[in-house]
């Protein structure tokens, strides 16, 4: 009899949550649009000069990830809405569908869930951002890097596309039997990220296969089919991003001079111990991981999300850290994107099993529970906090 009334209230939460996250994505794009510190004003130029009917001239002269810049064109263009509106628009429709994605897959997973609690997770989880140690790093955003950035459009459009993607993968991962229908539905949600960003496919693909290496020394066996269902999902992916690395590094259409490999060459210019930085962006996942080690042991190689989600942000950390873009841009920091793509994964992976801790046997749950959520808390008020600062023009990046 309860069951309505909880889904009326679920309905609530959503459309309320929503509202709040469109409006201040919005506001905090058009306060951007005007700053030397944000990728807006980049991106809204290629936007407003955007041609559909000349796409291949514009692939080819290095925008070969487009989704951006032709939703908000065409929006600018046809839709007759300012530009800095169509660029405001589009990323939080984006942010929107990214937070809509979570809290349904939050809902199917956790039946069960408390209101309260999935409303301040699941929406919390867009306004996260990393813990502060001004004494290691001046910045509070490069260096440490946040689940949550809102000065570039680019990652802004990918990440519910790379969200639905591991959601997919880890149904297809944990299905007893394949479905082909997923399968497609897979690969051309990976085409769809490629065309938003290749920063995605950039760390998932490589963590895939540290997953499969893993749960083969694991299981002690080799589903050999799955995986090679898996891996032609890829397929498509792959080669637009081939293609899109060597016309970005190598063809000499852009300022690239190609892909260098160096520890720490390029953090090192915005934080002063990496190991920290990942600390203060990664605190609570990295708690939630600590504690499923201690209560399941061995067992949590069984938990296929946890996994995947530790591949993907190793894959991602070690691209991060060891390649740099050659040239003039190099300080751009262009190999991070993957990393900052795999802490949102990472964090709404480790946030769903935070939530899954009641039925787990642990002792003194209270403790844990209750330290988990003072943790998240600090996060979620660090990000307030700079979105704030961004508001009043105090420039923390």
């Amino acid at each position: 009899m309860n069951l309505p009334y909880k889904n009326s209230n679920c309905i609530v939460f959503q459309i309320l949550l929503s509202q709040l996250l469109f409006l201040i994505t919005f506001f905090l794009i058009v306060s951007q649009l005007n700053a030397n510190y944000s990728d807006f004003v980049y991106h809204s130029k290629l936007a407003a000069d955007f041609s559909v009917r000349n796409l291949k001239q514009e692939i080819m002269s290095g925008n070969t990830y487009f989704m951006w810049s032709m939703l908000v064109s065409v929006l600018y263009h046809f839709g007759k809405v300012s530009l800095p509106g169509a660029c405001a628009v589009v990323t939080a429709l984006a942010n929107v569908l990214t937070m809509n994605v979570v809290l349904e897959y939050m809902k199917k997973r956790i039946p069960n869930i408390d209101n309260c609690m999935w409303a301040l997770i699941g929406g919390g989880l867009m306004f996260v951002g990393p813990l502060f140690f001004p004494w290691i790093n001046s910045y509070y955003y490069y260096g440490t890097w946040s689940p949550n950035v809102w000065h570039n459009p680019t990652n802004n459009m990918v990440r519910p596309f790379g969200l639905i993607a591991i959601i997919l993968i880890l149904d297809i991962i944990d299905a007893e039997e394949k479905s082909i229908c997923k399968h497609i539905l897979l690969s051309i949600v990976l085409g769809l990220s490629m065309i938003a960003k290749p920063s995605f496919v950039q760390g998932i693909a490589p963590a895939m296969a540290l997953y499969v290496i893993i749960n083969i020394i694991y299981t002690k066996k080799i589903n050999l089919k799955k995986w090679i269902f898996l891996a032609a999902s890829f397929i498509p992916a792959i080669f637009i991003m081939l293609f899109q690395m060597w016309l970005t590094f190598y063809s000499g259409q852009t300022k690239s001079e190609g892909i260098g490999i160096s520890y720490l060459r390029v953090l090192k210019y915005y934080v002063g111990n990496a190991w920290v930085a990942l600390l203060a962006c990664m605190a609570f996942p990295l708690f939630v991981i600590i504690v499923m080690a201690v209560v399941k042991g061995k067992k949590i190689f069984a938990n296929s999300g946890l996994i995947l989600a530790v591949c993907y942000l190793v894959s991602s950390w070690g691209e991060m850290v060891f390649l740099y873009e050659k040239g003039e841009r190099e300080r751009d920091s262009n190999f991070a994107w993957g990393y900052i793509l795999a802490v949102f994964i990472v964090w709404f992976i480790c946030a769903m099993e935070f939530m899954k801790l009641d039925d787990q046997k642990i002792r003194y749950m209270n403790i844990v529970k209750g330290a988990g959520y003072v943790l998240f808390s600090i996060h979620l008020l660090m990000g307030v906090w700079f979105i704030i600062n961004i508001f009043q023009h105090r420039v923390l990046f």
